[in-house]
């Protein structure tokens, strides 16, 4: 499976503002916000858990691979369909089955990046973000924070979040229109994630967005508030203007050279884009074999 996500510095970008030393042993991959996680999955449930299946499935880990993935699938009754599963009252929702132990005297894992396993319960009542498995079977939770327990006191606001991005979403060129700055931001963000992130499993290329919506993005960035603010959802400090900026990829051919000084890149962020979103297209990933929107 490819994996392609433009703007890496972004993550970097935000360790600079908030000061943070981070340990390797450490680290844990942080949870994306809310606006990510609308835009990248196919549903958006709130639900209980009815089931766990005993058996393991075993699938491709991408079509017509050999190499196989175990998962546990779970069947879960939909309260609120929030994006996608319209008409659905059930779902059966994958995750990766945790790995089996080494054997003594076998290879040990190395400390490095932490990923949390994804581990569902019956009756557990919860909001989930998923996408589509290539086999069909289930629709899959790739990470660990596509689950939200109710318990968790976090979960009516993350809901709320949910809620919120998946009515911008629905109609995105009237929500980059809207009177409010922030759902113009919110959505902007949201295009911004579904354009540079790619999760197939072939190859990607990139092509350019309609001119209109590109505008309509990048004016969103250049009218928000570029001070660090909170937006719905944690990991807020990912979806300021200054990092959804960076996740555009601009190169020197864009007419966009990075300054030296980290404190100058925001006021030349904000030149680069009112000079520039009249003739700029921003270009999205998308299947070699496709043809993207025009």
């Amino acid at each position: 499976m490819h994996r392609h996500i433009s703007g890496l510095n972004m993550t970097f970008v935000a360790f600079a503002i908030l000061g943070t030393t981070i340990s390797a042993k450490a680290l844990m991959i942080a949870p994306s916000p809310i606006p990510d996680r609308v835009a990248l999955a196919e549903s958006v449930i709130t639900g209980k858990v009815t089931k766990i299946e005993n058996k393991k499935v075993s699938l491709p880990i991408a079509p017509g691979s050999k190499e196989k993935q175990d998962f546990i699938v779970a069947v879960v009754h939909i309260d609120q369909a929030i994006k996608g599963a319209k008409g659905l009252t059930e779902v059966k929702v994958g995750y990766f089955a945790p790995p089996e132990a080494p054997a003594e005297g076998g290879p040990r894992i190395r400390p490095g990046i932490r990923r949390p396993q994804i581990n569902l319960n019956e009756d557990q009542e919860v909001l989930l973000f998923l996408k589509p498995h290539h086999s069909g079977e289930f629709h899959l939770l790739q990470a660990y924070f596509d689950v939200v327990d109710k318990k968790s006191p976090e979960f009516d606001k993350d809901v709320e979040a949910a809620k919120k991005c998946a009515k911008l979403i629905e109609d995105p060129d009237k929500s980059l229109q809207s009177k409010e700055a922030e759902d113009r931001l919110i959505t902007a963000a949201m295009l911004i994630a579904e354009y540079k992130s790619w999760f197939g499993p072939d190859e990607a290329k990139q092509e350019p967005i309609s001119a209109e919506r590109s505008k309509l993005i990048l004016k969103a960035l250049a009218d928000a508030d570029w001070s660090v603010k909170p937006m719905p959802g944690r990991g807020a400090i990912m979806m300021t203007p200054i990092n959804l900026f960076s996740r555009l990829g601009l190169t020197p051919k864009d007419k966009w050279n990075q300054p030296m000084d980290f404190e100058k890149t925001a006021d030349a962020a904000k030149t680069w884009l009112k000079e520039n979103m009249d003739s700029y297209r921003i270009t999205r990933f998308v299947a070699k074999n496709k043809k993207g929107e025009k």
